[in-house]
């Protein structure tokens, strides 16, 4: 897949997540008639939530307990450029030391004990016995979205980071599937199909399989009973909520309304669709109002930054080195100064996007230092670039040596194919395209 179009899905999900729970929360806990008649003509839009007790708590456009641990596991994995485990339990910790609003039951008895940092697979996995293991909340699935944009051992993270405080197999199973759900449509050429998710809760529980056919075979939301007070903040019931939204919402608002409208646990519920949608559609799709309203984007755009960079470091982009002398300029009268330059080159501009496009980081390679007046040269002509004289992909130890890449395009380069007698005919006949040898 593209870097660009990648981007954008990974984006996507982000923000996906915070926008479904920051606009979900206007419905959560609501029942058909409790959103008659607190939002006779519906709820569309931050600014329409009821302000009544529990929902005066927050900030309009401000997202829940859901997004909030969503960034304990994201800044944890951002800063170690890694995971891990013991890290993302001490942020579960710190935040539930704060002002945790909309902490759920289980959560919370969690990370009440004094030594979950020290032992939070024992505490959690206890905390679930005790429940004659019985206790399958959405807390876990309701954070998972994270993981999915991890680029590799998705399923292990999913699995271990569900564990961190909620333990039922249901639980995990419905975080795997949701996170290699994500996966697999930010990273793959295909996301992964229904046999995939039924194996997949197969492998856990075989109770998941009822929900993923809930999901797929009902072309009403209302079939998934989401304001069902027994079986409100269920793990499968979210579950059901998010895979109805991917398979059944024509657009990414489409699924948020209709998921927010839905009523029940709505906050969890479209955070979880909406992130699912995020990585169907792309962060381009989701419109602007949603995206302007919400409190806070620093935060998610730190996180989205860090993704990148951490995707980046395990998947390398294809690379190109490009000189500029006489690629990117004319360079038609020679050297005349450090930062005096020719007229840029026909289709130079567009050959760059065109590039940037299809995935390839572009490093301008060049005698000349990396200065603003080259930099505003190659901006005001609209050369798409990322870096100068540098790779940050550079193999440890040779930061000193020749920029690495994957092609060099050189007006004075030659292409070794293996003989040297080839390589001697080509110097001792070489001429540049201008038929021009400056210095």
């Amino acid at each position: 897949m593209k870097t660009g179009r990648q981007n954008d899905l990974l984006k996507g999900t982000i923000y996906g997540q915070a926008i479904g729970d920051a606009l979900g929360l206007g419905t959560e806990g609501m029942t058909d008639e409790d959103m008659a008649w607190k939002y006779p003509v519906g709820i569309s839009h931050y600014s329409d939530i009821f302000q009544d007790r529990h929902r005066k708590r927050w900030k309009i456009g401000d997202w829940t307990d859901d997004t909030d641990m969503m960034l304990c596991i994201a800044n944890a994995v951002v800063k170690d450029k890694g995971v891990d485990f013991n890290h993302i339990a001490r942020n579960f910790k710190e935040w539930a030391c704060g002002e945790p609003m909309g902490i759920g039951e289980n959560t919370y008895n969690v990370l009440s004990f004094d030594d979950y940092v020290e032992r939070p697979f024992e505490v959690s996995k206890m905390i679930w016995e005790m429940s004659h293991r019985k206790s399958a909340a959405n807390g876990g699935l309701m954070r998972t979205s994270i993981v999915g944009l991890f680029p590799k051992a998705v399923e292990e993270c999913a699995a271990k980071i569900c564990r961190l405080t909620h333990y039922d197999p249901r639980c995990v199973g419905s975080c795997v599937i949701v996170s290699q759900l994500i996966h697999s449509l930010v990273y793959d050429d295909a996301p992964i199909d229904y046999d995939q998710m039924i194996e997949i809760g197969r492998k856990y529980d075989g109770r998941i399989e009822e929900y993923i056919d809930l999901a797929i075979n009902n072309d009403h939301i209302e079939a998934l009973e989401l304001q069902d007070w027994d079986s409100m903040g269920y793990t499968l019931k979210t579950l059901a909520a998010g895979l109805w939204a991917y398979w059944h919402a024509q657009s990414f608002e489409d699924g948020l309304l209709a998921v927010v409208r839905a009523g029940g646990d709505a906050d969890t519920n479209a955070a979880v669709a909406c992130a699912i949608l995020g990585a169907k559609f792309g962060f381009h799709a989701i419109p602007s109002e949603y995206v302007d309203g919400l409190l806070y984007r620093e935060q998610l755009d730190e996180v989205v930054e860090g993704m990148m960079e951490i995707r980046n470091k395990a998947n390398p982009p294809k690379s190109i080195c490009i000189d500029f002398d006489g690629v990117i300029h004319n360079y038609s009268r020679g050297w005349l100064g450090i930062d005096v330059f020719d007229k840029i080159l026909p289709g130079a501009s567009e050959a760059t996007h065109r590039l940037h496009d299809e995935g390839y980081m572009i490093i301008i390679h060049t005698t000349r230092n990396d200065s603003p007046a080259l930099r505003d040269f190659l901006n005001s002509n609209d050369i798409c670039f990322d870096y100068i004289n540098y790779n940050p992909y550079q193999p440890k130890g040779a930061e000193r040596g020749k920029v690495k890449a994957d092609v060099y395009l050189d007006d004075r380069g030659l292409c070794f194919t293996g003989d040297w007698n080839d390589a001697l005919n080509q110097i001792f006949n070489f001429k540049t395209w201008q038929q021009d040898y400056w210095i």
